[in-house]
């Protein structure tokens, strides 16, 4: 393998793998090169040899495919296509329409399904492992994949999540589910199959049609009649006569609508409430310097839920963790922490709990969990704020008492 590729950088490192771009000295083709610094650990080698299993199998014509293996000197590689596209969460920043995202879901949920046809489950789902090439999904990093009905996850070596019954698609839709939401509207509770996932796409796509002919009508009907006064940003808002993107495709948030209060207050809340990144930082480019700075912490939450953690503090999240008392954005405090390895202490944890109790008991369960995968031990009781009965948290729950 040595005197084949020629090491051109790395790309990444970690305690038990590195992962850097080689170049076919015949060729002159990049590929990217993986390897396992140390072999003889046999679960960081089961989930190896997983890896090239599944990329040797061709699964999917998006996902990198394997070129060669070696095992040499005290370490195992592997050589795989290299995908020329850009992180999920550097796509999103392009700012996307919600056509090019849904298009991008389905596109993604395909990958996922031939995967679990394989026999496998991604388990994985992150951006990082998400690179786009011309509004195509790559998945890659296949390490963390289980077997259908495995009853362990592995995480660097150490296992996760252990659970009585075997793992199956429905988990590991569970575990996708942050993410679509992320990307597109799809409801706080996952879908146990792609196939009823699909469909639950189709109908929120449809909804869209229906709502933008609606407009559509209502603006026609409004020539029609002779259309007297142009009603106000926030009222062609209210009225359904404007989106959120519409108003920023049409400029109508300029300095003078946000020199109002109550403008800022209700426009910030509602782009997040869309829990849309694409919007978040559609708005969020519209709103003049001297408003940023008078409203810091409502806006700090509207560039976070837009996944802009350029300005992410341990000082400003835990202001607003404790300055915070709605439980949308004490959900989207939750997302936050899980997606840059944030551990809250045991008194935030109770304060976010708290709110979300009555509202979102399910985030509850997933950051708890979030926190034992990293084996904090600050970890708050979830049992005052869950109800245990509750059929739709059965399976988080199930994972919770086994991993207790």
């Amino acid at each position: 393998m040595s005197d084949r590729f020629e090491f051109s950088k790395t790309l990444c490192v970690t305690r038990h793998s590195q992962v850097d771009e080689v170049v076919d000295r015949k060729t002159g083709v990049l590929y990217v090169r993986k390897t396992l610094l140390d072999p003889k650990d046999p679960i960081l080698r089961r989930q190896f040899m997983l890896e090239i299993e599944i990329l040797a199998s061709a699964f999917s014509p998006y996902a990198p495919h394997l070129v060669d293996v070696n095992e040499s000197f005290g370490s195992l590689c592997l050589v795989e296509q290299h995908i020329p596209g850009i992180p999920l969460d550097q796509w999103l920043a392009s700012r996307p329409s919600k056509k090019r995202r849904l298009r991008l879901v389905f596109a993604l949920l395909d990958q996922i399904e031939s995967l679990h046809a394989l026999g496998f489950l991604y388990i994985d789902y992150k951006p990082a492992n998400i690179l786009v090439q011309d509004d195509q999904p790559h998945l890659i990093d296949f390490n963390a994949c289980v077997p259908l009905h495995a009853s362990t996850i592995y995480l660097s070596s150490v296992p996760i999540h252990p659970k009585q019954d075997a793992f199956e698609i429905a988990d590991d839709l569970r575990l996708l589910h942050p993410l679509l939401r992320r990307l597109v509207s799809i409801g706080k509770h996952p879908k146990s199959s792609i196939p009823s996932l699909r469909r639950a796409l189709r109908r929120s796509r449809l909804k869209v049609a229906a709502y933008i002919l609606s407009v559509f009508l209502a603006a026609f009907a409004g020539l029609a009649s002779g259309a007297p006064l142009e009603p106000t940003v926030l009222e062609a808002y209210k009225n359904k006569q404007e989106t959120l993107y519409s108003l920023v495709e049409k400029e109508k948030l300029d300095d003078a609508f946000w020199s109002d209060e109550k403008n800022v207050l209700f426009l910030v809340r509602e782009t997040i409430r869309a829990d849309d990144p694409g919007l978040s930082r559609a708005v969020f480019e519209t709103i003049p310097p001297a408003t940023k700075t008078r409203y810091e912490d409502e806006i700090l939450l509207l560039e976070w839920s837009g996944m802009l953690y350029e300005n992410l503090t341990t000082e400003k999240m835990e202001r607003l963790v404790d300055k915070t008392s709605h439980p949308r954005h004490a959900a989207l405090l939750l997302d936050i922490c899980i997606q840059n390895e944030i551990y809250l202490s045991i008194s935030r944890q109770q304060r976010m709990y708290a709110l979300l109790a009555e509202h979102d008991p399910q985030r509850i369960v997933e950051y708890a969990l979030f926190l034992k995968s990293r084996a904090i031990l600050e970890i708050e009781a979830i049992e005052p704020y869950i109800d245990f009965q509750d059929p739709a948290l059965r399976p988080l729950l199930e994972i919770w008492r086994t991993n207790t």
